[in-house]
């Protein structure tokens, strides 16, 4: 005669079973960044958020099968970033957090898929003219870049900025000029025009770029060019370093006074042509 198990301990290991399924069923890991996301940074931060019926978990993140955080602390429902280690930029990562109760050792994971972007970068910037540029001339800065990623490269933007100052897309301390597009050809242009009342002289300028993820390059590249006298200048190319000026320079700088007293000059030359030059009657 078979021996039946106990209404008990057949109620007790429902419960076990019940209890043990539901602590499985409850935790639950998410990577909270959308899959695809790109990180201007390498050691990004990553967000994970733990559900479950414990009020501890302790989580492990691998990027790419390379453990990056390991036994990260997280409390039960709570956003957390946890900072990875080092990677390599312009690559892909398939990323798994997996994330265990402390006390019941049950564990679960996410995966999702992410970028580490890299920094745009100067190869060269040459210049227009490596002479003076006149007052009332135009000068472009053209600049080969490079910016790897996984995917290809990166739309870029261009900045010339007046000082090595750079911050959030513009130049802080002023720009001789920008391009107004990100592209992607690994080469940007932008051209100044000098104002006619311009000041002559040397003048410094740092590249910067800005990929289309708002990831800047590390530093700006130096340089100067030079803007000598006007386009109408006499004298040809070789005095455009100033020594001659247009004429209407020279008139700035004159007071009412000279002015008046250069008109009077004027009249009276024109006078005394008309006076001498006019036909003689007899007797004179």
């Amino acid at each position: 005669m078979r021996k039946l198990i106990p209404l008990s301990i057949l109620g007790l290991l429902v419960v076990l079973f019940l209890g043990i399924s539901s602590v499985n069923a409850d935790i639950q890991v998410t990577l909270n960044d959308a899959n695809a996301t790109e990180f201007n940074d390498a050691t990004p931060p990553i967000n994970v958020t733990v559900i479950g019926n414990g009020t501890a978990y302790l989580c492990n993140v691998t990027m790419g099968g390379t453990q990056v955080a390991t036994d990260q602390t997280l409390v039960n429902n709570t956003a957390t970033q946890i900072t990875a280690s080092t990677l390599t930029t312009g690559s892909w990562y398939v990323t798994n957090a997996t994330c265990y109760n402390v006390t019941s050792g049950i564990n679960s994971s996410s995966d999702k898929t992410f970028q580490i972007n890299g920094r745009p970068a100067v190869s060269t910037v040459t210049e227009s003219t490596a002479s003076v540029v006149p007052k009332g001339g135009t000068f472009t800065f053209t600049v080969a870049w490079t910016d790897a990623n996984a995917t290809g490269t990166d739309g870029v933007r261009m900045y010339a900025c007046k000082t090595n100052a750079f911050s959030g897309g513009s130049c802080t301390g002023g720009q001789w000029c920008s391009n107004t597009t990100y592209e992607a050809d690994n080469n940007s242009d932008c051209s100044y025009s000098t104002p006619y009342d311009g000041t002559s002289g040397p003048k410094n300028y740092w590249v910067f770029l800005r990929d289309d993820n708002s990831y800047d390059s590390s530093s700006g590249t130096s340089g100067s060019f030079e803007v000598g006298g006007s386009t109408y200048d006499y004298g040809g190319d070789e005095d455009l370093h100033g020594e001659n000026f247009k004429i209407v320079d020279k008139l700035k700088g004159l007071s009412d006074r000279d002015v008046a007293i250069g008109v009077f000059i004027i009249i009276a030359v024109i006078i005394g042509i008309v006076y001498f030059t006019r036909p003689k009657r007899g007797g004179e």
